[in-house]
Parts: C-alpha cells; sequence; structure tokens
C-alpha cells in the first residue's frame, strides 16, 4: 500500500499510499471480555470459568480471538472465587505444543514486564504454560498487554472501578474503545438478572463497543465459526492504521455494510458446549459436525447429541 522501507514508512505517516486500489485484509486484536458482576451461584461461577478458559486455551492460545484481557469490577465480590476457579480450570487443560513461530519469545517479552505473572503448568522446551497476568494496573493503558497482541496462551487481568454496574459497563466499555488494540472482538458475561436491571443501558453498551464482533456469554470465535454472520475489524480504519483490518468474511446473507455481529447465548448453557476445552468428547463431536457440513443428513443428527450430550 505504501511501499517498503523507510520511504514507505513515512509515506504510510502521511497517510499517502502508493496504491490506489481497496485493500481488504482480517487481522489480530487484543481481545477483551468484560465479566459483568453478580450473585453467581458455584455452577455458574465454574460454567464461565470453563468458558473464559476455553477462550484462552482453544488451538494453544493461537488465535486472533483469544482472550487477552479479562476485565472485572473492582468492588465484584466474587471476583476472587471466579479468578481462583479459572485457575484450577486452567490447571486441568492439558498443556500444548507452542508451535507459532516467535511464541516463547513473545511469551518472555510479556511476562518479563510482569513479576508476578502466574504460569499454570511447567515450560518446557516445546510447551508455555498458560499464563495470567494479575491485577494489571488499568491507569497505565500504555502496558504491551493492552496494546499488543501476545498471541499465546496468556491473558492480563484488570479491574476497573464503578459506583454500580451500569456505571462499571460504560466505563469497560470505552477503556476497550480508548485503550485496547484493535478492532475485531470482544465478549461481556452477563447473568440474566444484572442484564435485566441494565434494561436499555446493556443495549447501548453493545452498541458503543467499537469492535467488528460482540459476544454476549459465550466466545466471539463463534461469531467466526457460525460462517453465516460476518467477521472482521470494525468499519471505518483507514489504510495507515488498519488494526484488525478492512472488510468482513464470510456474511454468507451478504449484507452490504456489516457494523458488527452480535452474538447471544445463555449465561449457563447445559449440555456443556462441544466447544469448551473441557468437554470430554469434543473429539467424538467435531469428526461428526464435519461429516454433516460436507454431506447433510438427518441421520447423522442422532451420533452428534449422543457425544455432545456425554461430554460434561
Amino acid at each position: 500500500v505504501f511501499g517498503p522501507g523507510d520511504e514507505g514508512a513515512a509515506a504510510k505517516a502521511r497517510g499517502q499510499a502508493r496504491n490506489d486500489k481497496r485493500i481488504t485484509s482480517e487481522l489480530g486484536n487484543v481481545s477483551p471480555v468484560i465479566v459483568m458482576p453478580g450473585s453467581w451461584t458455584e455452577s455458574e461461577l465454574r460454567f464461565q470459568a470453563e468458558n473464559v478458559a476455553t477462550q484462552l486455551a482453544n488451538n494453544g492460545g493461537f488465535n486472533c480471538n483469544a482472550v487477552k484481557v479479562l476485565i472485572l469490577h473492582e468492588g465484584w465480590s466474587l471476583k476472587q472465587e471466579f479468578m481462583a476457579m479459572l485457575k484450577a480450570v486452567l490447571a486441568a487443560i492439558p498443556q500444548r505444543h507452542a508451535y507459532y513461530p516467535g511464541a516463547a519469545d513473545r511469551y518472555d517479552r510479556f511476562v518479563s514486564e510482569h513479576p508476578n505473572a502466574e504460569p499454570i503448568g511447567d515450560r518446557t522446551d516445546s510447551v508455555l504454560p498458560w499464563t495470567i497476568l494479575p491485577d494489571v494496573d488499568a491507569g497505565r493503558p500504555d502496558q504491551r498487554c493492552f496494546g499488543e497482541e501476545a498471541f499465546c496462551g496468556i491473558v492480563a487481568q484488570t479491574v476497573l472501578p464503578g459506583a454500580n454496574a451500569g456505571e462499571y459497563l460504560k466505563g469497560a466499555v470505552a477503556f476497550c474503545n480508548e485503550h485496547i488494540w484493535g478492532t475485531l472482538n470482544a465478549g461481556i458475561i452477563i447473568d440474566p438478572r444484572t442484564e435485566k436491571a441494565l434494561g436499555p443501558d446493556f443495549e447501548a453498551a453493545i452498541d458503543a463497543l467499537k469492535v467488528g464482533s460482540v459476544a454476549i456469554n459465550h466466545w466471539a470465535g463463534l461469531c467466526y465459526g457460525f460462517g453465516s454472520t460476518a467477521w472482521g475489524g470494525y468499519p471505518g480504519q483507514p489504510l495507515n492504521d488498519v488494526q484488525s483490518g478492512i472488510g468482513a468474511v464470510h456474511n454468507t446473507f451478504l449484507f452490504d455494510q456489516p457494523q458488527k455481529t452480535v452474538l447471544r447465548g445463555p449465561f449457563v448453557a447445559a449440555p456443556k458446549p462441544p466447544w469448551f476445552v473441557t468437554h470430554g468428547r469434543t473429539h467424538k463431536v467435531a469428526p461428526r459436525i464435519l461429516e454433516m457440513e460436507m454431506k447433510p443428513s438427518l441421520t447423522k443428527i442422532p451420533g452428534i447429541a449422543y457425544h455432545a450430550f456425554r461430554g460434561s
């Protein structure tokens, strides 16, 4: 677009493109998940801990939609319990080969800036542990974990204030828009009681998030996986600051100018979703779903359902 070397960098800084053709792309993201405070039961804590662990650990963390910043309410009474549950779930997940080029170097850069980093599992020549960067100061938005995608099994956890759930949510949305790099996707975890109490303020928050996909209570990666939904960065990025990209892929309904995909799911789903990393029979469900995609047939549904229901 701008040309190579120093000359290209200078042209990019001026916003002076050499190529006037339309350029589209789907790139990375520091994907945030906003956790709304609420009076959760033990089973709800467990489900959402498995949900967040899935968003970190799927494919070893090498996803553009992997959770990279976990935002919690400063005054949430269950904050410590939730983080303890998340660590317990991650500790039970088998570690993965860190196959993606540069993963170890990126891991070291991030961890070196956070002496209190909490690795979960052992590190070897080929394996990186799931790692939480706890209590990252949101008052210092210039930190690497807010502005650079780790692209490995690391998640930064931060807290934001708020006199109530609505004030906290408004601040969390502003933090995502103003201080977290990328425009690809974000998630919000909220129990139905809190959502009902927020009313139209919750819908306003979804509207205000400047990302291409918003997932409520589930992983934003589903917005990519469905195929029918549009997937791409939030529209309006200039060529010299594309962040998560320009344009959209998938979008099989062929909307001309999609702004964002909004996916909603239940706060707790039963049976356990087969994409969860804690599902015991994903390796049985996934091939059958693939066979169904290749050659749809009602006779294949019982096999999918059987393994899906037995994976909890």
